[in-house]
């Protein structure tokens, strides 16, 4: 980096930042950026870059900031060293992309500098951590909670081609994550009534999905959303993010933080249950393949809504306790102990017409269903003792343990 010349004066308003969304934008961003006048001063830094560099209030030059110097005998250089990205790109007017660099604080970022105007008064420089720059992002994200949406690098996608067989073809490797899908396997679920179906259809039918998940793909670049494994494919989780592994992690962080009696648990709960949009693959009501995991899931949000209540009757917080029952309700229509709540809280609020609508609803539902009665009448509700609070609303935290013990 070249020694800033001390006759030249920091004009920060002649830096070319545009309107005031542009503005914003550039003080939002997560990595770095600077704009750097061709002497070296910074004429204005973001505030990820004043975090990373610990800039003083009156900011620095570029070469101060990134603590460079040139390499010597004995001397090993810093930061850009002999090769400043800023002087290269004014002077050849060329981007420079990319260059590794050891930040003053320790620890190691990339460099990248562009010309902001055609003069090339003035450049913008980026600094990006190496850790930063490593984590990437999952390219596809699968939403499955509901019926099924997908982001990609060309956008959202909900209907159109997940109406289509690359559609089933994806529901059906998500609901094989962590593992793989046999070719014949796969053939079963997507054309369950053929006599015979080909290897090569059904590759044929990867290779389409596999280019609708990675648009911009160059011809000959291996997928990274779909991988060949053993005579079958899988979803790389490592580029594919899906909703229900999102669920399923923080409905089971948040019991175990109730069953260890911590303080947040209810937030936490409550939490993840904003992220369960619905059943998994609602739009494959009748796929036996997703039924497995749309059970797991159900299960896993119904100990959540059970655990709630349970916090909410605790402190008497009637209302909430009823409403968390009322979705479980709706999840598990023809749970008699669900339902059994509902009306002991009814009760509990004095509200008997309320209890004895919601028992012949439940009666005729199980009727219509079922042929089936309740197993209790409101006589039994009105002498047991489920209106009480419960004592131990982390049973539902530790139910897996439970069912292992009673084998």
């Amino acid at each position: 980096m070249t020694e800033p010349s001390t006759r030249e004066p920091e004009n920060r308003s002649s830096a070319p930042l545009g309107d005031e969304a542009v503005r914003r934008a550039f003080e939002r961003l997560p990595h770095g950026l600077a704009v750097v006048a061709p002497s070296g001063a910074m004429r204005t830094a973001n505030a990820a870059l004043r975090e990373l560099l610990d800039l003083p209030p009156g900011l620095a030059t570029c070469r101060a900031a990134l603590g460079c110097r040139v390499p010597t005998a004995g001397r090993p250089g810093a930061g850009c060293g002999g090769a400043c990205v800023v002087a290269s790109a004014l002077a050849r007017g060329e981007d420079v992309v990319d260059v590794p660099v050891t930040l003053p604080g320790g620890g190691r970022a990339l460099l990248s500098a562009a010309a902001l105007d055609d003069a090339r008064r003035a450049a913008v420089l980026e600094v990006v951590p190496i850790r930063m720059a490593r984590r990437a992002a999952p390219g596809v994200r699968i939403e499955v909670l509901g019926p099924a949406r997908v982001r990609t690098a060309a956008g959202r996608t909900a209907g159109g081609w997940l109406d289509q067989r690359p559609g089933q073809l994806l529901r059906y490797l998500v609901a094989r994550r962590g593992g793989s899908a046999a070719v014949d396997d796969i053939a079963e679920a997507i054309w369950p009534d053929a006599e015979r179906t080909s290897v090569n259809t059904t590759r044929h039918l990867v290779h389409v999905l596999r280019g609708l998940l990675e648009p911009g793909r160059a011809p000959g670049r291996t997928c990274a959303s779909i991988v060949s494994v053993r005579g079958g494919y899988a979803l790389d989780p490592a580029q594919v993010t899906v909703d229900a592994d999102e669920f399923a992690a923080a409905a089971g962080a948040a019991l175990a933080r109730l069953a260890a009696g911590d303080a947040e648990a209810r937030a936490a709960l409550e939490a993840a249950l904003a992220l369960y949009g619905g059943d998994f693959l609602a739009d494959e009501p009748y796929a036996e393949w997703a039924q497995d995991e749309r059970e797991r899931l159900r299960a896993l949000a119904g100990r959540a809504l059970r655990a709630l209540a349970d916090l909410a009757a605790a402190r008497n917080d009637l209302g909430a306790a009823g409403a968390y029952l009322e979705r479980l309700a709706l999840m598990e229509p023809f749970d008699s102990d669900v339902h059994r709540r509902l009306i002991a809280l009814s009760l509990r609020e004095g509200a008997r017409s309320r209890a004895v609508r919601r028992y012949r609803a439940f009666a005729d539902r199980l009727e219509h269903a079922l042929g089936a009665t309740p197993e209790f009448t409101l006589a039994d509700v009105l002498a047991d003792k489920a209106a009480a609070p419960l004592a131990d609303p982390a049973r539902w935290a530790r139910e897996d343990e439970i069912r292992r013990a009673m084998g």
